[in-house]
């Protein structure tokens, strides 16, 4: 049986394989997409800012959280090629949803991205 608690299985890939640009990008750009998401959704919030926010603000907060939505899609679906990229996806996924279940659109993003492709065992 192994003994390897499950908060470490995660750290079990092996690391030598490389991890694609695309994917690490990909990230990246969420993570962006992302804090410039909390930041606008600080400028429509009437607490923070002592009074009613523009009508203005909250079409660009509706806006930016559409592009992270997508973001956050495409990363789910995004084919990854080897252990490496697994371990780096899923733990930036974890780790972005610490304590918030999935939508059911991304589960089925992600199942679908660890389908079979030809050329892959």
């Amino acid at each position: 049986m192994d003994s390897t608690p499950d908060g470490d299985l995660l750290a079990l890939a092996d690391n030598t394989e490389p991890v694609s640009s695309a994917l690490m990008q990909m990230m990246c750009a969420h993570c962006a997409a992302y804090s410039e998401l909390e930041r606008i959704g600080k400028r429509t919030d009437a607490v923070v800012l002592g009074h009613a926010p523009a009508l203005t603000d909250f079409e660009r907060l509706d806006e930016v959280s559409q592009f992270e939505r997508d973001l956050f899609l495409r990363l789910c679906r995004y084919p990854a090629s080897n252990d490496a990229e697994r371990q780096e996806k899923a733990t930036y996924l974890l780790a972005f949803c610490d304590g918030d279940e999935f939508e059911r659109e991304h589960v089925r993003a992600l199942l679908s991205s660890m389908g079979r492709r030809d050329g892959q065992l």
